[in-house]
Formats: structure tokens, C-alpha cells, sequence
């Protein structure tokens, strides 16, 4: 059945431009990724093959087509115990129906299937899009689609089941809309953008709404609760220095609602060196390691969660060594448990359209806080593009 779903997928991607009289191109990569690291002081490996596919097609002057497919593997340790990935006093509050491992699993799917349609600046786009919010590098108070990861928040993100209108006015000013459905029209996901150029800065406004799906972990239900969004960011320069800052407010139907707050300023100096640093405050988060619950812990470590405190700093510098290596590292550091996630990377471009990555997550602080809790890891990642 997987295969025959593949095989269905790539032939709709590859013949529904060729149905048009116009021919695709196909691009893409592939990417090998190593994982080292060590449970119960006993070392593991794991590792992935992912093969990505993007096919693009142009319909004439005023309109596109564009698909992406994306199919991924894993190998060795592919499960993770929960007593490794959490402090012992939240592992002990679990409930006995609570998951036991993180599993990663292998996987296939559209990441990407969409049509644009043009009229110089105007735009209707339809399908599954990307949908990337705000200015915010490591965090995005404004993106109700997409939850970064933090050791690697420049990962490509996965598209979502859209429709989008861009409307421009003035010289640089745009409205965006954009319709998710979800079940009913009620539920379905709204959005509208609102942004203008003024000066050195970029400004936008954002309201929105959308039903999540919020899975209770320890009594195993899920419910769906709706969320308005009204929020704003801006991006410009200020004194020689890139600025941005971005922020929201969230009115949640039953829980708690909470306000979110990013800036960021970046500079490159004179040999090449690149410095960035963000700052995240969030009303959700907690003051002290103490009142992290066993819910919180387990929606950040399956995706439905951010953070797990209020006060964040985000740490970037890069390096060119040579034209084809470059070092870099960067760091998260929760202040108000007072743990950080330290990563160094090397990445060399080894062949033409050949990219070598390693890093090492490092991890520091007590036990019971949000990175404390974790072991050291290593990647090597191969990507070779087409």
C-alpha cells in the first residue's frame, strides 16, 4: 500500500504539469544525517535517509504549479525512553497509559502541492503552502502553523492546506489572507496581514483564529479549543544594526491567555564574522523549574509546546574560515532555570552541490530543568542537491 501511494503521488506531480503542454523541473536533494549519542551511559546510533523531490512547472505568464514530496527512514535506535528524555520527578508523575518512548518513525508525504496565480503584484494561491509568520529568528509569537525546533530553527517547515490572497497597495504595502479548513467553518483557520514599508522598517499587523487539537496526557483525551490571535512585527535598521522585534497576544477559548514577546538585533562585522541574539519572553512560561507540570513537559517534547519558562536568550555566531568551511555556534539559554543548549557546527561544502554539516548538542543545568535534563548528542549530516 505505501508503495503504490508513492507511486500515485509522484505520477500526479510529475503529469499534471506535463497535462498542461508544459514541461516540469525537477530539483531536490538527498540528505544522510548520523545521530550519536548515549542512554544509560550506554552509546547509540541512529540514522536517517531523507530524499526530497520538488517540481515546479510554469502555466503560462500569470500562473504556477509547484509540488514537493518528501520520504524519510530511520535506522537503529529509533525509540527513546521517556525516563532518559524527562527529570525523574516528572517521569514518576506519568500515568501508567503515558507514552514510554519517543518514536521516530519513518514517513512520506506532500510537503508541498500548490497553484499560484499572478497579476503583477497580486496573488491567489491555492493548496498545501508554506506558511512562515513574523521576523523572529529562533520564535515566532505570531506563527499559528508552525513550532520551531530550537537546536535547529532554520529547518524547513511543513506546508499547510491553504488558500492565500495577496493584495498590494501603495508602493510596498500588503494585505494577506489566508483560509486553512478544519472541519467546520467555524473551525477553519483565518488570518489577515496587514504591512507597509515606512522609512528604514518593514511594519505588519496580524489577527487571526484557528481550532487546535490539544491532547490532555494524562487522561489521554483530546480536545479542540480556539485561539485568536492579535499581534504585530516590525524589521528594520537601527545605528548600523539589523533590528526586529514581534509579538502577540492569545485568547484562548477555556485556558489561560498569555502574551509573547520577540527582539533581535544582528551585525556583521568587518572580516565576516556574523553575530545574532534574540530575546523571548512569554506570559505562558514558568518562573522556576519547580512548577513545570508533567502536561507542559510532555507538549514540548511532542511538538505542541514552545517553552517551558518566560525569559529566553537566543545566541548566534558564524564564521568564514575558508570559501568552503564555516564555523559557527549558537545557544539558548533559559534564564530563569538557569540551563542552555550549546551547539558548535562545522559546515564544509566538500563537492559542487555537496554540504557536510557536524554539530554537537551540549547541555548544561540541573537535573529538573528544561535542558539540564538531556544528554549530549552529535550529528553528521550529508546533503547532496540536484
Amino acid at each position: 500500500m505505501c508503495r503504490l501511494v508513492v507511486t500515485v503521488t509522484l505520477a500526479t506531480l510529475l503529469l499534471l504539469p506535463r497535462a498542461w503542454g508544459i514541461g516540469p523541473e525537477l530539483s531536490g536533494y538527498y540528505q544522510y544525517q548520523l545521530r550519536a549519542g548515549a542512554i544509560d551511559r550506554e552509546a547509540y546510533v541512529q540514522d536517517y535517509n531523507r530524499l526530497r523531490l520538488d517540481i515546479s512547472a510554469q502555466a503560462g505568464e500569470r500562473a504556477s504549479f509547484r509540488g514537493d514530496y518528501v520520504y524519510q527512514t530511520f535506522n537503529g535506535r529509533t525509540a527513546l525512553p521517556l525516563d532518559e528524555l524527562l527529570p525523574p520527578a516528572i517521569f514518576e508523575q506519568l500515568p501508567p497509559d503515558a507514552p514510554s518512548a519517543y518514536e521516530f518513525e519513518n514517513e512520506h508525504y506532500l510537503d508541498n502541492a500548490f497553484l499560484s496565480f499572478y497579476a503583477g503584484r497580486f496573488m491567489i494561491r491555492v493548496g498545501k503552502q508554506q506558511l512562515p509568520w513574523g521576523t523572529g529568528y529562533a520564535w515566532n509569537p505570531t506563527d499559528l502553523f508552525n513550532v520551531k525546533s530550537l537546536v535547529e530553527p532554520t529547518y524547513e517547515k511543513r506546508g499547510v492546506d491553504a488558500g492565500a490572497i495577496e493584495i498590494p497597495f501603495h508602493t510596498a504595502g500588503s494585505i494577506r489572507a489566508v483560509f486553512a479548513p478544519h472541519g467546520t467553518i467555524e473551525q477553519t483557520a483565518r488570518l489577515l496581514r496587514i504591512g507597509e514599508h515606512f522609512g528604514r522598517y518593514d511594519i505588519s499587523a496580524t489577527i487571526g483564529q484557528l481550532h487546535e487539537e490539544r491532547r490532555n496526557f494524562l487522561t489521554g483525551t483530546t480536545s479542540a479549543e480556539r485561539r485568536r490571535l492579535l499581534g504585530g512585527d516590525f524589521a528594520g535598521e537601527l545605528f548600523g544594526l539589523g533590528v526586529w522585534g514581534e509579538g502577540a497576544y492569545n485568547d484562548w477559548e477555556r485556558s489561560d491567555d498569555y502574551a509573547q514577546l520577540v527582539l533581535g538585533v544582528d551585525y556583521t562585522l568587518e572580516n565576516g564574522t556574523y553575530l545574532l541574539g534574540e530575546y523571548y519572553w512569554s506570559e505562558r512560561g514558568r518562573l522556576r523549574r519547580e512548577d513545570y507540570t508533567v502536561q507542559e513537559w510532555l507538549e514540548l517534547l511532542f511538538g505542541g509546546r514552545k517553552s517551558l519558562a518566560r525569559n529566553y536568550l537566543f545566541l548566534y555566531t558564524s564564521y568564514p574560515l575558508t570559501e568552503l568551511i564555516d564555523l559557527s555556534a549558537y545557544g539558548v539559554g533559559n534564564l530563569d532555570d538557569r540551563s542552555l543548549v550549546l551547539i558548535p557546527s562545522l559546515s564544509y561544502n566538500i563537492a559542487e552541490n555537496v554540504d557536510l554539516l557536524f554539530n554537537l548538542n551540549l547541555f548544561s543545568g540541573d537535573e529538573a530543568s528544561e535542558f539540564g535534563s538531556a544528554d549530549h548528542l552529535g550529528f553528521l549530516r550529508v546533503t547532496a542537491y540536484f
